[in-house]
Order: C-alpha cells, then structure tokens, then sequence
C-alpha cells in the first residue's frame, strides 16, 4: 500500500511540476523567469494571492525542515555522554532544544535578510540543508549504524557524494 502512495504522490507530483512549468513556457516564452509570480503585475490581485500563498508555504515549511534537520543532527553529531545528560532532565533537554532552535532560526533569518532573490536563496538552501538531509546526515547515521564494512564504505560514498554535490551546487548559484 505504501509504495502504490508514494508512485502516486510522486506521479502527481511530477505532473503537476510539469503542467506548470509548460504553461509558464507558453505564456511568456522564452521570457520565462525562474519565479513566475514575478512576471506578473504586481498590482494583480491573483498574484498577490499567489504570492501570499507561497509566503505560507515558506513559513510552514521550515518546522518540516528544522525539526528533523535538528533531531538527526543531534543523533549524529553530539557525543554519547551529551546526549545522555540532556536526556536525564526535562527541564534541561526543553533550554538545550530552545537555545538550539533559536541558534538555528537566528542564522536562518541572518541569511535570508542578505538575499534579494528568492531564487538564489533557494538554491542554496536546496545545495546545503537538502543535501544535508538527503545525503550527509543520512550517511553519517549510516556510518554510526553500519555492521559490516561494506555499510560503513557504502554510507561514506553517499556523505562524500552529498557533500560534493551540495559544494557544487552551492558554488553553481554564484557562478550562474
């Protein structure tokens, strides 16, 4: 059942993300531009719908990117003996996880404020966090897990391709 859903959500997903970008095309040819909501009017009431949607997006979006970015980054980057000293008091584990989102939400929002273009900021933030949490973290969770050196080696290949195409990629949205 679960993969007849994910062939599914992907499918319509890939549909979708097709459909859009094929009625941008024909409507503004090769005048395209990567966001499409700006090359609308900006005094149009749809647009700003449009806007304010995506906006909402961005804003829900990013307690679905921190909160597992923070889990597994604690699970592979914090020593045993931290981890098991957080866990020994509520009220210990509650500061340790505030200070720890309010570093990450202060360096976000430095970020963000240093960027004009949307598009830019989102590749990066697809260059570094999404091959972070695809690739890196994942990997190194691997490492820390792996039984037989095949896993071990096969789980460093996956962090150096992550941190090789997230160095790639991150260079490429300065450079394009």
């Amino acid at each position: 059942m679960n993969r007849v859903i994910h062939i599914s959500v992907l499918g319509l997903l890939n549909t979708l993300y097709v459909l859009f970008s094929l009625l941008g095309y024909l409507t503004f040819g090769s005048g395209t531009v990567d966001n499409i909501l700006k090359a609308y009017d900006n005094n149009d009431k749809y647009c700003l719908i449009g806007q304010v949607c995506i906006a909402a997006v961005m804003a829900f979006k990013f307690p679905l990117i921190a909160l597992p970015f923070r889990d597994l980054f604690n699970d592979v980057a914090l020593p045993e003996w931290f981890q098991l000293h957080i866990q020994g008091n509520k009220k210990r584990k509650s500061l340790w996880v505030a200070t720890e989102m309010g570093i990450f939400c202060v360096v976000v929002v430095s970020v963000v404020i240093q960027f004009d273009d949307l598009g830019k900021l989102l590749g990066i933030l697809g260059a570094t966090v999404g091959t972070m949490l695809s690739f890196v973290l994942p990997g190194m969770f691997g490492i820390r897990c792996s039984t037989s050196q095949t896993e071990t080696i096969l789980s460093g290949l996956m962090v150096l391709f992550g941190v090789v195409s997230g160095v790639a990629g991150f260079v490429a949205c300065f450079v394009a």
